[in-house]
């Protein structure tokens, strides 16, 4: 089929078309009906916002190239938008805002591609590589295995035990938005740049939730076990069940890393009624680092393994002291 001029000329409007909407929709989810006002002396940005998180509730996140957050601003603004705010603070045109729950995302517009612009031949874009570390915002302590991925997408990694990460961003993913999570921390989202370069340095902030009043009562600890145990088959699939994952194993010596190794495995999880078969577990893809040295003159490694994991799952496995026979030999206490 022949495209004619009128086809590629409606082509080009109707990209333009749904750009613009995207761009109108991310601000109409900015909260225009509420006021605030700024009123800062010498004040530096990151604390102005922390002034207007107090107002709103809304938490500030941007790419930190877009201003320097500790300039000094003298300003003072009474019954504004966000919006207006935010333009006023940054003092950067065509910005875009989006809404993540309760934390207002800032970052430039995206540009629009040009009619006529066309790859070069035989070159690959490479993909936008990413590092940075992940640390308590208060102790300023690394957060060890912490969930960094990109928003909407299946790209993702997890920090070592340094709070260290590094991930991949394919130059297919426009204004990527990278989150992360830890458990009993609040999620933390960074805008990604075109020419991300330098490390980042995220600070996460503990998310405190108060508990209502619980009341302990005393229950003989053999009927809990036995409870436990026979409710299995309503609390547990009753069909198999497939699921991929991520595997890793470090042997230290003297804080030094003798064994390490990592895999990204497929799980089949077999039903826990009925006829139990064994889970089973195959590599996708795998690497491993020795590091052994003469010195090390024993080396010794208790059992482990990607496939030993499946066997720490006691609901399958159930060690000795859950079995019936087992518990009238045992004094239990509460």
């Amino acid at each position: 089929m022949k495209a004619t001029p009128g086809g590629k000329g409606s082509a080009v409007f109707m990209l333009l078309f749904f750009l613009l909407l995207f761009s109108l929709q991310l601000h109409a989810q900015l909260p225009d009906g509420l006021k605030v006002t700024i009123k800062a002396s010498d004040k530096p940005l990151h604390n102005i916002l922390d002034d207007l998180t107090q107002q709103t509730g809304y938490y500030f996140t941007f790419d930190s190239r877009l201003t320097d957050s500790h300039e000094k601003h003298t300003i003072e603004l009474a019954g504004i938008t966000i919006r207006e705010a935010i333009d006023t603070l940054f003092g950067v045109k065509n910005l875009q805002y989006t809404l993540i729950n309760n934390n207002i995302v800032i970052f430039p517009a995206r540009k629009i591609p040009e009619e006529n612009s066309q790859p070069i031949p035989g070159h690959k874009p490479s993909p936008l590589v990413i590092s940075g570390k992940i640390l308590d915002e208060r102790s300023e302590k690394p957060l060890s295995y912490a969930t960094i991925g990109i928003r909407n997408t299946y790209y993702g990694t997890i920090s070592n035990e340094d709070g260290s990460f590094t991930l991949r961003i394919p130059d297919t993913i426009h204004q990527p938005i990278l989150v992360c999570s830890f458990i009993g921390y609040k999620n933390y989202y960074v805008p990604i740049g075109a020419n991300s370069e330098e490390a980042l340095t995220i600070s996460m902030q503990r998310n405190v939730i108060s508990l209502q009043e619980v009341i302990i009562r005393y229950k003989d600890p053999v009927t809990l076990l036995n409870e436990t145990m026979s409710r299995i088959p309503e609390n547990y699939l009753s069909e198999p069940s497939g699921v991929t994952a991520y595997y890793r194993e470090k042997v230290t010596k003297d804080d030094r890393c003798m064994i390490f190794s990592e895999a990204v495995v497929e799980i089949s999880k077999s039903a826990y009624s009925g006829n139990k078969s064994a889970d089973r577990l195959r590599v996708l893809k795998a690497r491993k680092i020795s590091n052994i040295v003469l010195e090390d003159t024993v080396v010794m490694k208790i059992r482990s393994g990607a496939n030993t994991t499946l066997q720490l799952d006691i609901i399958k496995n159930p060690p000795d002291f859950l079995s019936p026979d087992f518990m009238i030999a045992y004094n239990l206490l509460f």
